[in-house]
């Protein structure tokens, strides 16, 4: 469809979060979805009907009924089984949690692989004894990062979940916030660890 034709007073007025109407015809369910979409907008559109399956094809997530026509099935996205209104609330809360639990788990296993990282490639350049070697290693990634990786996936929803603004289509798991402190971890943690290696050879060290 092309964007030229959505019409101008339509996408003006849906710009407005209180504007509320409610429309019958298919031409009309379409405007609305082509509309939302051109204000960048992720657009999720309910159907039962052959009429509506147009507009169930336009919009980013199309759903329907158990008691939907054969038609309207076929073009939607997802089908309630249940045919309640709730399951799609249920739905999303469990799409953000588990979009922050993979956050989580991707900042814990990329903060220990940037330490690592930053620990060996020091010691080489400062030309140190390697302070872990290759089954040391080994035993991080396997053992001492899975166990805590797989709490962090399954962590339970946070009761502020739904509070929260909705994320745009084009978020990045790792951001800016994520990046500085993946950078803040990686220089402290081998420092840390760099002095304790040090302190440790002079208790030895003749």
């Amino acid at each position: 469809m092309k964007i030229e034709r959505v019409d101008e007073h339509l996408k003006e007025k849906l710009k407005d979060p209180y504007f509320r109407e409610l429309y019958e015809l298919e031409e009309q369910k379409l405007k609305i979805v082509k509309a939302l979409k051109y204000n960048h907008e992720v657009v999720a559109m309910m159907g039962d009907g052959v009429n509506d399956a147009l507009a169930l094809k336009q919009a980013d997530v199309g759903i329907v009924v158990s008691q939907a026509s054969d038609v309207a099935k076929e073009t939607a996205d997802m089908v309630l089984l249940d045919s309640d209104f709730a399951t799609i609330v249920h739905a999303i809360e469990e799409g953000r949690n588990i979009f922050e639990n993979v956050r989580k788990v991707v900042l814990y296993l990329l903060s220990t692989s940037f330490t690592e990282i930053i620990l060996i490639g020091g010691s080489i350049l400062l030309g140190l004894p390697l302070p872990l070697v290759a089954v040391q290693i080994l035993w991080i990634n396997l053992f001492q990062d899975s166990f805590p990786a797989i709490a962090l996936a399954f962590e339970p929803k946070e009761k502020e979940l739904m509070n929260e603004s909705p994320r745009k289509k084009d978020t990045p798991i790792i951001d800016s916030q994520m990046k500085i402190l993946l950078l803040f971890i990686g220089i402290i943690s081998p420092g840390l660890l760099t002095m304790l290696v040090i302190v440790n050879l002079k208790r030895f060290l003749p």
